[in-house]
């Protein structure tokens, strides 16, 4: 199963069906190296992935617009949420476009932050707090440090007397 990763564009909008089942639409552009009737992982702005299958009319290139049921977006505790297998209701194609990644000759894909359980994320996340406070714990301790030699210096000859 070919997977091809790559971010849809923020066009979400809320929409009522008959049976009232609130739907989200996505905006996506099909990937260049996509095949006809190959199933994609598509992110949402949310960080929610999905597997879209292609239909056979799709073009390298062509915007398409496909729905998502919202509870499946909105409930993280859903087992459709975490695996996104087969959640899909809708194709409607629009005219062909050019993105910005093959104008500009670069691709660019926006990847939304998500969670990880790497020894670096901590860092990467708190860095800025544990570098603060080793900066504010070593400043104490010269403080500290500072005015006990202080102390000692001022009354050394003090001491001196009674020994």
């Amino acid at each position: 199963m070919g997977k091809t990763s790559f971010s849809s564009s923020a066009s979400s909008s809320a929409s009522k069906r008959g049976s009232s089942e609130e739907v989200m639409q996505f905006r996506a552009v099909v990937p260049p190296n996509a095949k006809n009737g190959q199933p994609i992982k598509v992110k949402c702005p949310d960080g929610t992935e999905a597997n879209v299958k292609l239909p056979a009319s799709a073009k390298v290139g062509q915007e398409f617009l496909f729905e998502l049921p919202a509870h499946v977006l909105l409930d993280p505790s859903s087992a459709a949420y975490q695996s996104n297998r087969g959640i899909l209701s809708k194709f409607f194609f629009l005219e062909e476009t050019i993105t910005s990644s093959s104008s500009r000759g670069g691709k660019r894909t926006n990847h939304p932050r998500t969670s990880s359980s790497h020894p670096n994320d901590f860092f990467n996340r708190y860095g800025e707090s544990i570098t603060a406070l080793i900066i504010g714990a070593l400043l104490g301790l010269c403080i500290v440090t500072g005015f006990l030699s202080g102390i000692l210096l001022v009354t050394r000859d003090d001491v001196d007397l009674y020994l």
